[in-house]
């Protein structure tokens, strides 16, 4: 009988072992981080949303922007940008002045006029230029909610998605240098496939 019960107890510990760490790897390739053993979650209850993000040394350090500088406009409920670590280690290394690197930011604020995204982007953003922005418009569906997703450029081109659940604007914003960099695929793994608004 103990031969039993001893093999049964070897045969679940074997199971449980497979399982988490079948669990593991489903879990990590879910989110496409790769073998990313760090994952960070920023959780904001007052602007309704978070997200996932790579922690690990070639990762991310968020920066919870309200948190160093609080804002005067009280429609601003988060501002959050993450920036590489490696990245953020040169900044201010140099002999001269230089742009900073490029980063992923979130913006969340109030939209008390329940404007549709292209609304509060034609009305409320501040983007210059917005007949050349939306010829090169995509639809886009971050949590279920429908937005847009543009491309514009400057000293980065930058990935933006707008998405709006009627009471709240959310602004994702992605700087990159080439298709091909880790920033530019980040965005897509941290804002379009982990963020969850609630």
């Amino acid at each position: 009988m103990k031969d039993s019960i001893k093999k049964y107890v070897i045969s679940l510990i074997a199971l449980l072992v497979i399982a988490a760490g079948a669990g593991y790897f489903v879990f990590k390739d879910k989110l496409g981080f790769g073998s990313v053993s760090n994952i960070g979650e920023y959780k904001n209850d007052n602007a309704g949303f978070s997200f996932k993000y790579n922690s690990n040394d070639d990762g991310y350090e968020l920066i919870d922007q309200l948190e160093k500088t609080p804002s005067t406009n009280p429609d601003v409920l988060s501002a959050v940008t993450l920036i590489n670590k490696a990245d953020k280690e040169l900044i201010g290394k140099g002999t001269e002045p230089g742009e900073t690197p490029p980063t992923l930011s979130v913006l969340v604020v109030k939209n008390p006029n329940n404007y549709s995204v292209q609304e509060w982007l034609e009305k409320e953003s501040g983007y210059p230029n917005l007949d050349f922005l939306f010829d090169s418009v995509k639809k886009v569906t971050v949590d279920g909610i429908e937005g847009i997703y543009l491309v514009t450029d400057g000293v980065y081109k930058t990935q933006t998605v707008v998405i709006s659940d009627k009471e709240k604007v959310f602004v994702m914003v992605g700087a990159y240098i080439q298709e091909d960099s880790k920033i530019y695929k980040d965005f897509e793994e941290i804002f379009i496939k982990t963020l969850d608004v609630f």
